[in-house]
């Protein structure tokens, strides 16, 4: 004659075994840091690079402690990855600030910013870069020499290049000034002695010329020139190019593009906080699943102020203690010259 169970222990044994089926199977999704979220969460993103790889991640993270699954939509220019984000076609993407000069005007007013990635990492680090044995050690020097000081992709570099002059009283007219559109063209004639100096981004074509007979040589800018490129509004900031990387010798200071992780108004108040949320509590791991990753960090969350930062970001900040009472000024400037339509 077979024993029934009581009520009460059938009960139990009927949790433990659901507990159990829900152990072996796929863990659900975790519940939404807020409000009513979408079904996915879309980064528009060109390349592999580090910042496709951050938004890789990113994009797991949001799959993992959210209820919307992160994805990437590959598209074949950061141009294109803005105007999809402007468009409310994807929620976000990951490039410095000058990239949204390849949008059109009125969709680019209405880029909004979530946090920043900055420092050596999560940075477009830009420099005059000449060789050791040039005789160039300051912006002063380069009067009379052959100079690489602008590249058509790069429309905002001769800006740049000319607010850094004016602080030194110099002009276009004081070397000559030319301009490149192959990069690694540009460091071989550079190497080989056909041009005396080059402004642009560091990178391994940096690496490569500390490794050859002439060196490598950063000129170091002053903070008068620093902030003058900062004041035109491209989004460059001061800057440090450290010891080490990309091969060069000592500390240097000059000018850098944070990373900006881009929304648009499209973008709701809960969804910008959730994603915030989700990733500032969980950047160690980001930090620590790429080299790229140590960019992001609460201290650089606002680097960049170019656009206005979203307001479902601003209140997570705000909760973090990232954002202070000093950074209402700037993003009220912000708002007015860019308002939310």
């Amino acid at each position: 004659m077979t024993k029934r169970l009581s009520p009460i222990v059938a009960a139990v044994l009927i949790l433990a075994m659901l507990a159990l089926g829900v152990a072996c199977g796929q863990a659900a999704p975790a519940p939404s840091p807020t409000g009513q979220l979408p079904e996915r969460f879309v980064f528009a993103m060109s390349g592999a690079g580090k910042s496709f790889n951050v938004a890789a991640f990113m994009s797991d993270l949001v799959t993992k402690y959210t209820t919307m699954k992160g994805s990437i939509e590959r598209v074949t220019s950061p141009a294109q990855a803005l105007t999809m984000i402007a468009d409310g076609q994807a929620q976000s993407a990951i490039y410095s600030a000058p990239s949204i000069l390849g949008v059109d005007e009125a969709k680019r007013a209405t880029l909004r910013a979530l946090f920043c990635g900055a420092g050596p990492e999560g940075s477009t680090v830009a420099a005059i870069q000449t060789t050791a044995k040039s005789g160039i050690k300051t912006v002063t020097d380069l009067k009379g020499k052959r100079v690489y000081a602008e590249n058509p992709a790069l429309i905002f570099f001769g800006p740049m290049m000319d607010a850094i002059l004016k602080t030194y009283g110099m002009t276009r007219t004081d070397f000559k000034w030319q301009i490149f559109s192959n990069a690694d063209d540009a460091f071989r004639d550079l190497k080989e002695g056909r041009v005396d100096a080059m402004f642009y981004v560091i990178g391994t074509g940096s690496q490569d010329l500390a490794e050859s007979p002439g060196g490598l040589f950063a000129v170091p800018l002053s903070q008068e020139a620093m902030k003058a490129v900062e004041a035109t509004g491209l989004g460059y900031v001061p800057d440090i190019w450290p010891k080490g990387t990309f091969g060069n010798t000592v500390d240097t200071p000059t000018v850098s593009s944070p990373n900006v992780v881009w929304s648009s108004p499209k973008m709701t108040d809960d969804v910008a906080y959730a994603f915030t949320k989700v990733i500032f509590e969980h950047i160690v791991d980001l930090q620590k699943s790429q080299k790229a990753g140590e960019g992001y960090d609460k201290k650089y969350a606002l680097a960049s102020w170019v656009r206005p930062y979203h307001p479902g970001a601003i209140k997570y900040l705000k909760e973090a203690g990232i954002w202070k009472a000093e950074n209402d000024k700037p993003q009220a400037d912000l708002l007015a010259k860019f308002p939310t339509k």
